[in-house]
């Protein structure tokens, strides 16, 4: 086969061409030939995290403009519960979570102890549940209320490096799967609440899975992404649901930006350290921040501020690299920027097109939805793709006019559209409250794909025992809860049992009683912290040891917060000690009857 005659000089010596060959060649063409696990993250294929590969919502593909008859929609996958997180594409395998049990409608709520989380896996061609996955919901999980009714108990969107794949379910906690389903680790995050519930989305930094826990316990947490063992965390991480994201200075370095009530941070992704901090939003923020050519725009809160900081400042960079702001932009949509403009889209469904270079509002446009808006628009070839709530998909051009291309109509009335487009390639997936859709364009007729109930529960994850607070100590969790962000909920918790009998004159008081000693409470939530940041670095194994602390830490905060009361009594008369024994023996009364129900 080989010409044995022929001799190539190699090394220093004269060998056959045919050595050479099987010696180099041969096994270079079969390492090629192989196929590669690890995925291109910036494959127009795969969508790996919340907005993208470069967290920017920008497909490097053109997507279908023109849907015909059937809507161009290639197929249906029904879902095993509500959500509002958006799905990730990696290797052909799209993955999403929802929720069922609790929360599921006004009419129909459930019950919080049958909450379930649920991780699935849909294959990407035919739509088909390859496998899923149940979580057990924390007995801590905020209880329902009209916020929540909107959103549930599945909005943080996944992340996946291609070889793990991580979510999240606030209280409930932070799970870590391979990517045929099989749980790798999981770690508690805290189980503090809000009324709109956890939201942030999960996002990988290096080695590391960065966790905004701000409404779980105000901090954001770096965990080693094989083992969930904590390496670094960010204190002081208030009211914010946005994730975390990592640009460029003009230098070439790295930081990793937060947006919070009151104050941007940027910080070191490598070590957790703080680089710099700039006044922000003055109100609650939502919106993830994007970071364009060393520039970061961040908006949010309810008086809808929207601001550029540029990338690379030292300590308080308010005065110097805080570009511009303005008191206009949106409370939850995260922007995208095309052709030196930015669009925003408003909660009340309008469309806002700002200049970059000053923030200048341009023009604003209204969009065909009566509404809230919650997702947030992604940009493809000059298009922006916007997933009306109540409406379907509406595809418009990116500029200042934002002339309407497509208004796809596809979803049967009530259906919930939250989560932003996806892109794949040419094609796109969107997520509705009920369904799984992927749209290829053109008149193709819609393929619906039912999923085997039945194999869904071959699969169940059993978190930890989570710790739940003894009856004696049920006040305690609410001191130690909000501590950080300011003292009036500690107020309201001591003073709520002396509500209906106490005076305008003895209230006051009773809050000077409280101020003199609420360094106590914050040592408490102190303790409570670091109890769990030991927890953490040990890759949440030791759960026992865990508990035990906060069952003293409790112990502790309601001695302390007896003490007080015994304190504020003082100021009562008799008749009022009266009166408040006797409603407080009524709403006891009345408590047992609901639970023997």
């Amino acid at each position: 086969m080989f010409e044995s005659s022929v001799k190539v000089q190699c090394c220093g010596q004269q060998m056959p061409f045919w050595l050479i060959w099987l010696t180099f060649v041969f096994p270079i063409s079969v390492l090629h030939a192989l196929p590669q696990d690890r995925p291109d993250a910036n494959s127009a294929a795969n969508w790996q995290q919340f907005r993208g590969p470069n967290s920017d919502s920008i497909s490097s593909d053109p997507l279908p403009r023109t849907f015909g008859k059937g809507d161009g929609i290639a197929w249906g996958s029904e879902l095993q519960g509500r959500g509002s997180s958006s799905p990730i594409v990696c290797n052909g395998k799209v993955f999403l979570t929802s929720s069922s049990g609790y929360g599921q409608s006004a009419q129909q709520p459930g019950k919080r102890s049958e909450l379930l989380h649920w991780v699935a896996c849909h294959d990407l061609e035919t739509g088909k549940e390859l496998w899923s996955r149940s979580i057990a919901g924390t007995p801590l999980v905020q209880a329902l209320n009209e916020n929540l009714l909107r959103h549930g108990f599945a909005s943080s969107t996944p992340v996946t490096d291609g070889e793990m794949l991580y979510v999240s379910f606030g209280a409930s906690g932070v799970f870590a799967f391979d990517l045929e389903g099989e749980l790798v680790w999981q770690a508690d995050i805290g189980y503090s609440q809000h009324n709109f519930g956890s939201s942030a989305s999960l996002m990988l930094c290096g080695d590391r899975l960065v966790i905004n826990a701000s409404i779980e316990n105000d901090i954001i947490y770096a965990l080693d992404k094989k083992t969930g063992s904590a390496v670094w965390k960010i204190d002081q991480v208030i009211s914010s649901w946005a994730m975390p994201v990592v640009g460029k200075t003009e230098a070439g370095d790295e930081e990793l930006v937060v947006s919070q009530l009151r104050q941007v941070r940027g910080f070191d992704p490598q070590t957790g350290k703080q680089l710099w901090r700039c006044d922000g939003v003055k109100n609650y923020v939502v919106a993830t921040p994007l970071i364009h050519d060393g520039v970061v725009y961040c908006n949010g809160g309810l008086t809808k501020q929207t601001m550029a900081i540029k990338l690379g400042g030292r300590g308080d960079v308010t005065q110097t690299h805080k570009l511009w702001e303005v008191p206009k932009g949106a409370n939850v949509s995260a922007p995208v920027i095309h052709d030196g403009h930015m669009f925003l889209i408003l909660d009340n469904g309008i469309l806002q097109v700002f200049d970059i270079k000053d923030g200048r509002m341009v023009k604003r446009h209204r969009l065909p939805t009566k509404s809230r808006m919650y997702s947030s628009p992604v940009l493809a070839d000059g298009l922006l793709y916007i997933n009306l709530e109540d409406a379907g998909l509406y595809v418009c051009e990116a500029n200042v006019e934002a002339t309407k291309v497509a208004h796809v109509k596809f979803a049967p009335k009530g259906t919930s559209l939250k989560a932003s487009v996806v892109p794949v390639g040419d094609r796109f997936l969107i997520r509705s409250d009920s369904h799984l859709y992927l749209f290829a364009g053109g008149d193709q007729e819609t393929k619906q794909v039912r999923s085997d109930g039945s194999q869904r529960q071959s699969k169940v994850v059993v978190p930890p025992e989570r710790y739940e607070f003894p009856a004696d100590a049920k006040w305690a969790r609410t001191f130690t809860r909000y501590l950080s962000r300011n003292h009036i909920p500690c107020q309201n918790t001591i003073l709520a049992p002396y509500k209906s009998v106490i005076t305008d004159a003895q209230r006051t008081e009773a809050i000077k009683i409280i101020e003199a000693d609420y360094d106590a409470f914050y040592k408490l939530r102190q303790r409570q912290r670091n109890a769990h940041w030991k927890y953490l670095k040990g890759g949440s194994q030791d759960h026992d040891t865990y508990r035990d602390r906060l069952v003293e830490i409790d112990a502790d905060t309601c001695k302390h917060a007896d003490k007080i009361r015994v304190e504020i009594k003082k100021l009562f008369s008799e008749d009022q000690m009266e009166a408040h024994l006797k409603e407080a023996a009524e709403r006891q009364a009345k408590a047992r009857a609901t639970a023997a129900e």
